[in-house]
């Protein structure tokens, strides 16, 4: 195994560590900002990948996409003039459409569509400020993942999305016992 791919699986591993991390959030500005990190661990997964080839440079794409939507959606929320549900849903729609083209872009296989479903239900929760709802996205949205992985045959790769769905529910049951 090469040195490359050595890192590329320890930034995939720690992408998934902080996004388990960032759903134990109370907030939707912590789960945004920890989520953050994640992504940048996501967008150095692909780069440190050693063919750079048509998926991995969507990867690198979709991940800087995701980290301009955490930005975008940070400073929506820190913002009392733009903090409202129309300006969220209209922030989700504008990164919907891009994810939406870069998937038919890289559309391989009938199952192509799992991650992007996950990823505009995603969006779509992140439009609301209901923390529950947005971790219950995250949740689906890593199921749908790891159902995409084992479908192409990268097994190594939906273990850190099985932490996520795994921390994700711990998070919104956590969430629950506070709120009673």
């Amino acid at each position: 195994m090469l040195w490359n791919e050595i890192i590329s699986i320890i930034c995939m591993f720690c992408s998934a560590g902080i996004c388990c991390i960032s759903l134990q959030g109370q907030t939707k500005l912590k789960i945004l900002f920890i989520q953050l990190f994640a992504c940048l661990f996501y967008l150095a997964n692909y780069l440190f990948v050693i063919n750079i080839n048509a998926t991995a440079l969507i990867g690198v794409i979709t991940a800087s996409c995701e980290i301009l939507r955490l930005i975008a959606f940070y400073f929506i929320e820190k913002s009392e003039k733009y903090n409202t549900f129309k300006f969220n849903f209209i922030c989700a729609m504008f990164f919907n459409v891009i994810l939406i083209t870069l998937s038919i872009i890289a559309w391989s296989s009938w199952f192509s569509f799992l991650p992007l479903v996950g990823a505009i239900l995603v969006n779509l929760s992140l439009s609301t400020k209901n923390v529950v709802l947005i971790k219950f996205a995250f949740v689906i949205q890593a199921a749908l993942v790891i159902t995409f992985l084992i479908l192409s045959g990268l097994f190594i790769n939906a273990i850190p999305q099985m932490f996520i769905c795994i921390f994700g529910i711990v998070g919104i049951v956590k969430l629950d016992k506070q709120k009673q």
